[in-house]
């Protein structure tokens, strides 16, 4: 007998917590709209429940490295065994015959291994992944070289999976479908990319059903979407390559979102905008603001926003009455000259300025995102960043300063024109510097890091303003092991052991993570002096001996190098002198 068809969805670490997944859920409520049996897993959430309070401190959003760590993933993961094992049964006893899995940066080395384990229990199971991580763009199709991945979708997924879960239902396999990209023998069926969703008014709400909201940071609070894309074309960001054309819901539509939401849970209290730009429509906004007015709606909501001139401050009262408590500000620079740089020269200083007092003065939360060492920006630049910090901390709320403050993202016209920045061609995403040698990784920490000061003195806080960054000393020693610049990078890695406090823990933690636990007993919780002394000359040890070993490997190299050339050298004289004395002989 055929078991029913049914297709369960997975949310792996790390991805927020505050709410449950959105994207699952929208999906989720897609495909039940379409009468698909659905089963959603948000393993994320679960599993920060069952991990120690050493490690929690993970989900933070300043440890985001961790998660981008294949090593780290795999040490957490052995460690939870049990856990990650009592997922994989649970995925097995659905009995669904598609497993799909979104896919971020944060939670691709976990997914990849837990499929890994899947497929080894029940090889079978078809395994798809979407998600940003599976355009073509960020590698996606080299996912499909994993034996354990069968397809990907790419980009938008709302018409893609009701039409892959259709065809699999009736005949057992995939057929090709635009945005579907799948495995069949040793061939790859691409079949192309798919149109974005014309209407996003058509979409069926997010299904929340079966996630226990009280599990969660925030159990007041549920995501919500206005719009896709965006409006702009920074030239930092690949919005517009994943979603393309910017497209917005109507207030309307979104306002009925809430009204559902709110039938189902009547304790929710706020509303996130979880798209990159709020206020991309603001016929859009001020139809949702009236409507939660004329209907009596109390909730509170925000979200990210850009600079408009067109931001009234009757519009920004209206959004205040209507429970808009925050809007954050993409503003990243105090400089004209840079944001022109990076394609975002619509507003001015002075513009950005007026509308933080603005929505600050309406009963707004004003919030500012800034970056620190665009390819472009000057000291001169960045001291006006500082100048602006200091002329309107008084009507802004909070900041979020970019913590990995300028990442050169596949896709973007940063990434695909450096030229044009001054930017070195083969760079790596983080540790890019310019040609000139002047902007480099640490350089732009120093920024980060002025930038936080000054905050903390006039009282600003934000995520990511902090004396000293959690994981500083982790990151500088990743930089200077890839500049080659071993001692320097083996002095960062103790001055991050040392940063967590000696502790059995956190050394254990260290060690797991960079594959240096060999020969050292784990297990003993015995936290006395001596034996966390022992841990971190341990940890030390090992460490160092890898360092020092991946520096004696590259100077093999360079010797070998130089060797090649002297030999070159050697047969060019010699040729040289062939081609000399046959001269000398005509």
């Amino acid at each position: 007998m055929l078991k029913e068809f049914s297709i369960t969805l997975v949310q792996c670490p790390c991805w927020g917590r505050e709410t449950p997944p959105l994207a699952i859920s929208l999906l989720a409520g897609n495909l039940r709209n379409k009468g698909f049996s659905v089963n959603l897993f948000d393993f994320n959430n679960e599993l920060f429940h069952k991990v120690s309070d050493d490690i929690k401190r993970q989900w933070s959003q300043e440890a985001y490295t961790f998660w981008s760590s294949e090593t780290s993933v795999k040490g957490l993961m052995e460690e939870y065994s049990e856990e990650v094992d009592d997922e994989v049964r649970r995925i097995i006893e659905t009995g669904s015959q598609l497993v799909g899995f979104t896919v971020y940066f944060t939670t691709k080395n976990y997914t990849l291994e837990i499929i890994k384990r899947l497929k080894v229990r029940s090889p079978d199971t078809t395994v798809i992944l979407g998600g940003p991580s599976t355009a073509e763009y960020a590698g996606g199709l080299e996912l499909l070289k994993n034996p354990c991945v069968d397809a990907i979708v790419l980009r938008e997924g709302d018409e893609t999976l009701p039409e892959l879960c259709t065809a699999y239902k009736e005949k057992g396999r995939f057929v090709s479908i635009p945005g579907l990209v799948f495995k069949e023998g040793e061939e790859i069926i691409h079949g192309g990319i798919r149109n974005p969703v014309p209407s996003l008014d058509a979409l069926p709400f997010p299904d929340y059903s079966g996630f226990d909201l009280a599990q969660y940071a925030s159990p007041e609070r549920l995501d919500i979407f206005s719009s896709r894309s965006c409006v702009n074309r920074c030239y930092f960001c690949d919005e517009r390559k994943y979603f393309e054309r910017f497209r917005v819901r109507s207030g309307k539509r979104i306002f009925e979102e809430v009204q559902h939401n709110l039938t189902l849970f009547p304790h929710l209290k706020f509303f996130n905008f979880s798209d990159s730009v709020l206020n991309g429509s603001l016929k859009t906004l001020r139809e949702f603001s009236e409507l939660l007015l004329q209907n009596n709606v109390r909730i509170a909501w925000g979200g990210q926003a850009i600079v408009r001139k067109d931001m009234s401050p009757e519009l920004l009262s209206l959004m205040a009455k209507a429970g808009c408590t925050y809007l954050s500000y993409g503003i990243e620079s105090g400089s004209d000259a840079v944001r022109k740089s990076m394609n975002k020269g619509r507003f001015t200083t002075e513009a950005a300025a007026q509308v933080l007092r603005d929505t600050h003065n309406a009963g707004i939360k004003a919030y500012a995102n800034f970056m620190f060492g665009y390819p472009t920006e000057t000291e001169e630049d960045f001291l006006m960043t500082l100048d602006f910090i200091r002329q309107n901390h008084a009507w802004i709320d909070g900041v979020s300063p970019s913590q990995s403050f300028i990442v050169i993202v596949p896709n973007t016209y940063l990434y695909e024109n450096p030229d044009e920045f001054g930017v070195e061609t083969h760079m790596h995403h983080l540790f890019w510097q310019t040609a000139n040698g002047e902007n480099t990784y640490p350089a732009r920490f120093e920024r980060y890091e002025r930038f936080c000061r000054l905050c903390i003195e006039l009282g600003l806080g934000g995520v990511g303003v902090t004396e000293e960054k959690i994981d500083k000393w982790k990151l500088l020693g990743a930089y200077y092991r890839h500049k080659k610049a071993y001692d320097t990078a083996l002095e960062c890695y103790k001055k991050d052991i040392v940063k967590h406090g000696y502790s059995a823990e956190s050394v254990k933690f260290f060690l797991e993570c960079s594959r240096q636990g060999e020969g050292i007993d784990l297990s003993d919780p015995y936290r006395g002096l001596d034996k966390l002394i022992f841990y971190y000359e341990g940890a030390v040890k090992f460490l160092k001996e890898e360092i020092v070993a991946e520096k004696r490997q590259h100077e093999r190299q360079l010797e070998l190098l130089r060797k090649n050339i002297k030999r070159r050298d050697q047969e060019i004289s010699t040729l040289n002198e062939k081609l000399a004395q046959e001269m000398a002989k005509t």
